[in-house]
């Protein structure tokens, strides 16, 4: 989705060790590969922490598509994971202590993930109200994807999802966070206009 992936920068790659380099043998461009090897390799980390550092919220009306959800989830580094089985128990967890991300369907009832995303953001509490939204759904047409950007999600991901792009796409949020806008029509992750939208799926 062009919306959504132009939120995503490509993870950092190490670079390939060199043989026979040591010291002050090191020329110009070993010494640029080294350094961006090392950078690479922090940026690892941070992403890692911050993973691992963050608390959870999936909300999904299907017991098991939420154990997938948290399996995938835990794969990635996260330790703190909350659940609910609908908007209330959803709206009940996110006032009762801080959450970071949640992974929402939107194919629930009596509330939908769309629903749902409207009602938290116009919460009054701003830890809540600006709390980054993930959503995760088994349709992935056009009006539905557009209805949930128009929403405040900050991204679509289309079922089945793996691990690892779940990981990317919260790592994407966390290094590229977007200003929150607020007007009489819109609550949420700063939209970007004119652009065709197609959902991610699940790869690898």
């Amino acid at each position: 989705m062009a919306w959504l992936r132009g939120t995503v920068s490509p993870l950092p790659t190490l670079a390939a060790p060199t043989d026979g380099v040591h010291g002050d043998t090191m020329d110009k461009h070993d010494s640029k590969t080294t350094g961006q090897a090392a950078s690479g390799m922090g940026a690892k980390a941070d992403d890692d922490v911050a993973i691992s550092g963050l608390r959870y919220l999936v909300v999904d009306d299907s017991r098991n598509a939420r154990n997938l959800v948290k399996q995938a989830l835990a794969m990635v580094g996260a330790r703190h994971i909350d659940e609910a089985g609908d908007a209330a128990g959803a709206l009940e967890v996110l006032h009762a202590r801080p959450v970071d991300v949640v992974m929402l369907d939107n194919e629930m009832t009596p509330m939908t993930g769309i629903e749902l995303t409207r009602v938290i953001r116009r919460d009054p509490e701003p830890r809540v109200a600006e709390v980054i939204i993930i959503m995760v759904s088994g349709f992935s047409d056009q009006p539905r994807v557009m209805a949930a950007r128009d929403a405040g999600v900050h991204e679509f991901l289309v079922k089945p999802v793996s691990a690892k792009l779940i990981g990317e796409r919260v790592k994407a949020v966390l290094r590229h966070p977007r200003p929150f806008e607020r007007s009489a029509d819109y609550i949420g992750p700063e939209r970007r206009r004119g652009e065709a939208a197609g959902p991610d799926g699940a790869d690898g």
